[in-house]
């Protein structure tokens, strides 16, 4: 189950050049009710050939060793992602790793950034050995003898029989593998990296400085400056329109270009743009060591590589105010006059009553604190007419908010201006007339106050409409269904508790009352439909034993109807 996340060769002398596989894996020598996945560090021989007798086909010099990457006050971030090597000066190389933690908090996640040295693996390697007691099943720290040649070293040769029995069951390293200054140089939260590429700047003065360009999984590139023992971020770019991973990130210092790889093609990214600060104190709050101030402009530092003894940067402290009046006319760091802040210009931007508009605050500094100023001072931010968020401030166009607007930095003690507008009014309200002089940019809406009701009371009108007809059709509906329930059809009996049927025939077998040649029964009171027998002719017997009327039929369609009946 182990997923490989990358391999480098490390060269060496004839015979010691070793390869190394970073993988993560889960770990079987944890007696955890969850399965835990860990991160390893794997090495092998170059030469290594199998062995004659034993691990026959199978490496003989395999070696694996656990990766830590955890601070405190936080999961642990067991799960490798990807692995720069990033040669040093010295000889030996340092392997830069992002880690993501097994045990999210809901979909945010969260990142660390971990180097370890080639002497840290080593050592690691050099280490005792981890067994499995197969008494109690676990793993256990090895204590026995030392053997020579050291089992996993490339001096073990495919006959070694004893090592070679030795390693089939001692190939887990008992020390696991720490960061440099045993902590994580970067840990971000609701952040997920899927790449990571680090180079090492050289400064002006010449010292070198590290740089950590880190891709996300929503398509955002965070660039890190490591400063002492920790990493901050300097600057975070979108990429993409559409968020998506960035899948490869591949850096070319000599160019000063990174080439990010996605899943529509690869694009082309500047590893610097100075061009964005207008003044020495801007430059240097921004940290960045591909950046300098030359006394006029601030430049990229592979611009001009012959004589950059005079340009200023500070990327370990960012002291812009003593740096940048360290040297008079190097620059300044205070505003000299109202339209020339800092060198940030005033923009007019003018709207409609009743719009919104946007006025966006510029990161010039990942570490910088943000404030705003409003017109004359006030808050209208209280009366519910400006909205603060993380990329600036809305604005609401009314009478009280129009005026100047500054967004502020502050950082290191040192406090200047990034931003500055100007908000007008192109339409008069209540006879108040609009600002004078013409705007230089024109603001667009973004929201409008609009009145709802008339398509609220034609909504609430056809809704009440609609229930009333549906209303009414289940009412005769059920009208019908109750009707054709009670109606009668046929002929029926009166019920017992009704009034009974007046007779019209004596009982006696006597002539019928006279006056009356036809006799038919009364239908009910209750409106009961009863059998009837219409009998014509003058002779009529009444059988009051048998309940029979005999009266002798005059015809043959007389008798059928009697026998129907």
């Amino acid at each position: 189950d182990a997923a490989f996340v990358a391999s480098f060769n490390v060269p060496g002398p004839p015979g010691e050049e070793k390869i190394y596989f970073f993988f993560e894996e889960t770990a079987k020598e944890f007696d955890f009710m969850e399965k835990l996945t860990v991160s390893r560090v794997a090495r092998v021989c170059k030469n290594d050939v199998g062995g004659d007798k034993v691990l026959q086909k199978k490496w003989t010099t395999f070696l694996k060793a656990q990766l830590s990457c955890s601070q405190a006050g936080f999961f642990p971030h067991t799960v490798l992602k990807h692995v720069f090597a990033l040669p040093q000066p010295r000889g030996g190389f340092l392997f830069y790793g992002i880690f993501a933690s097994q045990w999210q908090n809901g979909n945010s996640g969260s990142s660390a950034v971990c180097a370890f040295s080639l002497d840290a693996i080593q050592k690691a390697f050099d280490g005792k050995y981890k067994e499995l007691n197969k008494d109690c099943s676990r793993w256990t720290t090895y204590s026995g003898p030392a053997m020579d040649p050291r089992p996993g070293s490339c001096l073990v040769g495919p006959s070694s029989d004893k090592a070679l029995t030795f390693m089939k069951d001692h190939f887990l390293m008992d020390e696991k593998v720490a960061p440099v200054h045993d902590q994580p140089l970067l840990v971000k939260e609701d952040v997920k990296y899927t790449r990571i590429a680090v180079h090492q700047a050289q400064k002006p003065c010449g010292a070198a400085c590290t740089v950590l360009f880190l891709g996300t999984d929503r398509g955002s590139l965070h660039k890190a400056v490591v400063v002492g023992h920790r990493a901050h971020i300097i600057e975070e770019i979108q990429l993409f329109e559409k968020p998506e991973a960035v899948q490869n990130l591949l850096l070319v210092p000599e160019k000063g270009v990174l080439y990010v790889g996605y899943s529509e093609g690869i694009l082309e990214v500047l590893v610097a743009n100075c061009s964005v600060y207008a003044t020495c104190a801007s430059c240097l709050l921004a940290r960045d060591p591909y950046c300098a101030w030359d006394g006029r402009l601030c430049r990229a530092v592979w611009e001009d590589t012959r004589n950059r003894t005079d340009w200023l940067q500070d990327v370990e402290q960012g002291k812009a105010e003593a740096t940048c009046q360290r040297q008079s006319g190097k620059g300044r760091a205070m505003p000299k006059s109202r339209n020339d802040s800092d060198g940030v210009p005033l923009k007019v931007l003018s709207g409609p009553f009743n719009s919104m508009m946007r006025l966006s605050c510029p990161p010039v500094s990942a570490l910088a604190n943000y404030s705003w100023t409003y017109p004359e001072g006030s808050l209208p931010s209280q009366e519910g007419l400006t909205v603060r968020d993380h990329t600036g401030l809305l604005v609401f166009v009314h009478s009280r908010t129009l005026g100047e607007y500054a967004c502020w930095a502050s950082e290191n003690g040192y406090r200047h201006r990034v931003a500055w507008y100007d908000v007008r009014s192109d339409l008069p309200m209540g006879g108040a007339s609009s600002a004078n002089g013409s705007p230089e940019h024109q603001a667009v809406p973004v929201g409008e106050w609009r009145s709802y009701w008339v398509q609220f009371v034609t909504v609430t009108v056809l809704l009440s409409m609609t229930l009333a007809v549906a209303m009414a059709l289940g009412f005769f509906s059920y009208h019908d269904k109750l009707k054709a329930k009670t109606k009668v059809q046929g002929c029926s009996v009166p019920e017992p508790s009704r009034t009974p049927v007046q007779e019209k025939a004596p009982l006696n077998g006597s002539q019928s009352p006279p006056g009356d040649r036809n006799y038919q029964s009364q239908e009910a009171t209750d409106g009961t439909k009863s059998c009837c027998v219409q009998v014509e002719g003058g002779s009529r017997a009444m059988d009051t034993d048998n309940n029979r009327l005999n009266c002798p039929l005059m015809n043959g369609e007389e008798a059928r109807a009697v026998e129907a009946i």
